[in-house]
């Protein structure tokens, strides 16, 4: 009856390992300060399915990085969103000892005025061929996050757009 988002696997081991890794992130959201994932609320192991709390008024991060006005948002805005994200990637490794894996800003929600950012889809990525990816080091999140920046904006766009917060946000 409650809405919500339901994600199904073909795999009974990525439907696993993505249940794990759901549970294991809620656990460290629930120690952090600047975390938020959605909730559990249900796992059907014979449809291979699981159902998440609905984050309705979240958008990805992308939304904003997209629009070269960044949304209309204030510097200081802009600033703090990105120190909160750095700041809930840190918990969420120091809490699990595990990252993220597929940590770019599609997975990635904030919400304007937010305490906390959204961190979502914790479903092994296709480099996963191993068992203990998510036991890697915490820099493969943030050269992620770095990678799909740069592959997703043509470098002078992105240089253009950010000029006026370059230096704040890289020392965000």
């Amino acid at each position: 009856g409650e809405a919500c988002f339901s994600k199904r696997f073909s795999e009974e081991w990525l439907f696993r390992a993505t249940l794990r890794n759901s549970l294991r992130a809620s656990l460290a959201a629930r120690r952090s300060a600047w975390l938020r994932v959605p909730d559990v609320l249900r796992a059907d192991y014979r449809d291979l399915r699981i159902d998440y709390e609905l984050m309705a008024d979240w958008q990805p991060l992308h939304t904003i990085l997209r629009r070269r006005a960044f949304a209309g948002l204030d510097p200081s805005e802009l600033h703090r969103i990105f120190w909160t994200i750095g700041a809930a990637l840190e918990e969420l490794h120091r809490h699990t000892h595990r990252i993220h894996g597929d940590f770019d800003f599609d997975n990635v929600l904030v919400k304007p005025g937010a305490e906390r950012v959204l961190f979502v889809d914790f479903t092994p990525p296709e480099y996963a061929n191993f068992r203990r990816y998510n036991a890697a080091s915490p820099y493969r999140d943030i050269a992620m996050l770095l990678l799909f920046v740069r592959a997703k904006y043509p470098p002078q766009q992105l240089h253009l757009a950010l000029r006026p917060q370059l230096t704040g946000l890289a020392r965000a």
